[in-house]
């Protein structure tokens, strides 16, 4: 079964299966609690525009990470763990996290341009 997460809608975007084979993860970065989600592209889906799209290929693993010792921080994991949550039906977010390992979900790389100096960033 696959789950969608992580989507934002701005100019343009791209999708891609990944697979959680860890799943989210307490760690330690810079002496400070955080939680990482390593991700491996599974296959990808959609291409927003072929020619901004980043050089993503099948195998890649790419990792998000939230510092826990900020608001900011916590706000965006429940964000992005909020979908499996409700999906697992899970009592805790750490029941989340743990049961995390091994889903196959669908995330959105969005590219927006910034106000402040039009350049462009991922989401």
């Amino acid at each position: 079964m696959t789950l969608k997460i992580f989507q934002v809608s701005f100019n343009s975007d791209w999708s891609y299966k990944v697979k959680l084979a860890e799943g989210f993860r307490n760690k330690i970065i810079s002496e400070k609690a955080a939680i990482d989600l390593p991700m491996t592209v599974v296959e990808i889906i959609e291409l927003g525009n072929p020619e901004q799209a980043p050089e993503v290929k099948v195998g890649d693993i790419a990792t998000l990470a939230w510092m826990m010792d900020n608001e900011t921080g916590k706000g965006f994991f429940k964000e992005a763990i909020r979908p499996i949550y409700t999906f697992l039906n899970a009592k805790s977010y750490n029941e989340a996290m743990t049961n995390s390992k091994g889903l196959d979900v669908i995330i959105v790389v969005v590219r927006r341009i910034t106000k402040r100096n039009k350049e462009t960033s991922c989401n």
